[in-house]
């Protein structure tokens, strides 16, 4: 009687343990360790998942339930939770794993697939001999972990991107550092082939200075002997040759002079003030005025102009330059005008001189600041061919810009550009 009522009480036991089994949440089930992994068993959430009894896949292999012919899963992954399970059964040791399967989503009226992943658990269950009596499978949603696995490796992929535009940085500045190295060698080799340059152009100057001055003093000296003291032993003929001659002489002076200023003009320091420049402006017209008396008198408008911060000395070269030009090639038209304004445009200040004298082709415009450039003829209207070319080299030392627009028989206007305190 006592042994019926120990035996009762143990299948009571057992019917409540598997009630519990049942009731479990998650999915889970359970397989033998036979070589089809046969289901023995499957709690109600695994049940209700696949929408079936436990009849009905009881004695069933487990890949019988989970096979490649389903829309779920394919073959590689049923291929690596097979080997899985083989491990467990070899090992005797849980199993974690991640199982991938597809899931049907109607999206206006059109079937999609959604990629989605099991956290699968294989655990043996064991007899006391250590032999495996069943194998439990627990599946439990792991879009989480899949989700933040995935946000992981972005993570990696961003850090070695960034590692990999680190390093390709830091190779890139290495080589513009060698790049810059070559560059400054080079141009401490530039800078010392530019002084010895220099060095040799005043040597240069200096021996243009005192070997061309002289003998073309003396050649002026006689000449203008000649033409005052001996000019009615000459004939008309000889007369002109003379007078050409010393003309030539003179400019040939004139034009050494203005050699060895412009040679001079880069390497003597600006000494910057707050420059009136209606004064500079004043002293230049009546320069041009005293210097180009046989010309026409020009009727001259002078505005107010802006001041600015520069070496004055050089600003009076500039204005006398440009305005002994503007009186002498406006000098043949009928009323000779000449109008000097300023005015302020970007952060700079710029300066004008207009005439309406003879004017020349734009096309021609590139010549006009360059050494020795003309164009007009000498004998038509006088000069070196240095006055322009000295007016952009002290323009440019103070960091501004000259420029000239003109049409032919209207005149032209000159204009250059200085940096503004503003």
């Amino acid at each position: 009687m006592k042994k019926k009522n120990g035996m009762r009480q143990d299948k009571r036991k057992a019917l409540d343990f598997e009630l519990l089994f049942r009731a479990i949440p998650g999915l889970y089930l359970v397989l033998l360790p036979d070589s089809d992994f046969t289901i023995a068993g499957a709690n109600t959430h695994f049940l209700t998942m696949i929408g079936g009894r436990k009849s009905d896949i009881t004695g069933c292999g487990l890949f019988e339930l989970f096979h490649a012919d389903s829309i779920e899963f394919n073959q590689h992954e049923l291929a690596d939770l097979r080997n899985a399970l083989h491990w467990v059964l070899k090992n005797k040791n849980e199993y974690l794993m991640l199982l991938k399967y597809y899931d049907s989503n109607t999206v206006n009226n059109a079937e999609e697939l959604i990629t989605k992943y099991w956290e699968v658990t294989i655990t043996p269950v064991c007899r006391r001999n250590e032999s495996v009596k069943y194998i439990m499978l627990k599946l439990s949603d792991a879009a989480a972990m899949v989700r933040s696995k995935e946000r992981e490796e972005a993570q990696m992929l961003r850090m070695r991107a960034l590692e990999e535009v680190k390093r390709e940085n830091m190779r890139k500045i290495k080589e513009s550092n060698v790049q810059l190295e070559i560059l400054n060698r080079n141009l401490k080799t530039a800078i010392a082939e530019l002084e010895l340059a220099n060095d040799e152009l005043d040597s240069f100057c200096y021996s243009v200075s005192h070997d061309l001055h002289a003998p073309i003093r003396v050649i002026s000296g006689y000449i203008k002997i000649l033409l005052e003291d001996h000019t009615a032993r000459l004939n008309g003929d000889a007369r002109k040759m003379a007078a050409r001659v010393y003309d030539n002489a003179l400019l040939m002076c004139r034009q050494i002079d203005d050699l060895l200023a412009f040679s001079r003009m880069g390497k003597s320091s600006l000494v910057l003030t707050s420059v009136n420049m209606n004064e500079i402006a004043g002293n230049a017209i009546e320069a041009a005025l005293n210097e180009k008396s046989k010309y026409e008198r020009p009727r001259i408008v002078l505005e107010k102009l802006l001041p600015v911060r520069a070496d004055y000395n050089l600003l009076g070269h500039v204005f006398t330059n440009l305005i002994t030009n503007a009186v002498k090639f406006a000098s043949k038209s009928r009323s000779p005008e000449i109008e000097i304004k300023s005015v302020r445009r970007k952060g700079r200040i710029v300066y004008s001189i207009k005439d309406n004298g003879v004017g020349f082709d734009m096309k021609y415009s590139d010549k006009l600041f360059g050494i020795f450039q003309r164009l007009h003829s000498s004998e038509e209207y006088e000069g070196t061919g240095l006055g322009l070319a000295l007016v952009k080299r002290i323009v440019i030392r103070h960091g501004g810009e000259v420029w000239a627009k003109a049409t032919p028989g209207k005149g032209a206007t000159f204009s250059f550009s200085m940096p503004s305190d503003d």
